[in-house]
């Protein structure tokens, strides 16, 4: 009798055993499988906050390039003879697409240029001239007279709009377009007259 229950027992506590063998290989395939998910959401996530950094890194890269290739060309142009919108507008395009200026980075079809030149400040700006203001009583003797004469030189309107192509997918998965643009904008004056011209003024 004592031997039977024995049996019984050891029966009984190895059916435990393999239950909780059992149980065990379960916990471990419930927790892979917990992170397995947690994986698949999170490289998602990962992926676009790479995408996000590489594009904005270029944005930030083209405004640089663009505004020092821009600076670059503007102030060679102080070295030209004669200026006409046509001929700045050429100039600046082909000297920001210059290795010199932009590194190899903009290309021709990256730029668009638009130029304009006024006869004086007053002519840009659409504003009371100081011609106006003496008719009206507020000139100002001498102080007038050099506003005038500043307002008397012409000055150049320059805007550049840069247009790049997206690198990574993600504007269109974000229904973006497929590049974006940045525009630069300088006003100038004094653009026709030659260094020579300036340092003896």
């Amino acid at each position: 009798m004592s031997k039977t229950m024995c049996l019984h027992r050891i029966a009984i506590l190895q059916r435990i055993r393999h239950r909780h063998v059992v149980m065990g290989r379960y916990a471990r395939s419930d927790e892979c499988g917990a992170i397995a998910t947690e994986t698949a959401f999170l490289i998602p996530v990962v992926l676009v906050g790479i995408m996000m950094f590489m594009e904005l890194a270029r944005i930030m890269l083209t405004i640089s390039i663009g505004s020092t290739a821009m600076d670059a060309a503007i102030q060679s142009l102080r070295r030209e003879d004669r200026l006409d919108v046509d001929s700045v507008k050429t100039l600046v395009a082909e000297r920001m697409a210059d290795r010199r200026y932009s590194y190899g980075y903009l290309d021709p079809d990256d730029i668009r240029i638009e130029v304009e030149h006024f006869d004086s400040l007053e002519a840009l700006g659409g504003g009371q001239s100081v011609d106006d203001r003496a008719a009206s009583g507020s000139a100002q003797g001498e102080d007038d007279d050099a506003i005038r004469a500043s307002q008397s030189r012409p000055v150049w309107s320059i805007t550049v709009d840069v247009r790049k192509q997206y690198i990574t997918p993600l504007p269109t998965f974000l229904t973006l377009e497929d590049a974006f643009r940045y525009r630069f904008k300088q006003v100038l004056g004094h653009l026709d007259e030659t260094e020579g011209q300036e340092s003896g003024a």
